[in-house]
C-alpha cells in the first residue's frame, strides 16, 4: 500500500471530465496528432487541448433540461477529426453539436468552402 507524505494512505484524485480530456490529447493521442502535423506537432497539440476544453465547456454550459451532456472523449474525436480535415472548430468551419450522450461534427459553410 502506497503512504502519503504524512504516514497515512495515499488517496488517488478522482479527475474531472476537462482533466480527462485534457489526458485523451496530450497522452492518448499525441503521437498521432503528432504524426499528422510532423512539421509544429506539439504546438498543433496545445491548441487542440484547449479548442476541445473550450468546446466541451460551451457544450456544457448550453445543456438544457433532462439532456445530458456528451462525454469527453466524444468532444475529443470530433475535434481531432476536424484537425485531420484541415478544418478549426472554433470558426464558421466546423461545429460540434451535441446529441443525447454523443456529439458529432458538422461541417459549416466555411469548412465546405476550406475542403473543396
Amino acid at each position: 500500500m502506497q503512504r502519503g507524505t504524512e504516514g497515512k494512505p495515499a488517496v488517488q484524485q478522482q479527475r474531472g471530465p476537462i482533466e480527462e480530456l485534457k489526458n485523451e490529447i496530450f497522452v492518448v493521442r499525441k503521437k498521432e496528432l503528432e504524426a499528422l502535423f510532423p512539421a509544429d506537432g506539439k504546438e498543433i497539440v496545445n491548441r487542440l487541448a484547449a479548442v476541445a476544453v473550450q468546446q466541451y465547456r460551451k457544450i456544457i454550459d448550453n445543456i438544457r433540461g433532462d439532456n445530458s451532456p456528451p462525454g469527453w472523449r466524444a468532444v475529443a474525436d470530433c475535434v481531432v477529426y476536424a484537425a485531420q480535415l484541415g478544418l478549426e472548430v472554433t470558426g464558421d468551419q466546423a461545429y460540434i453539436v451535441p446529441y443525447k450522450n454523443s456529439a458529432s461534427l458538422i461541417v459549416g459553410p466555411g469548412g465546405l468552402i476550406t475542403l473543396a
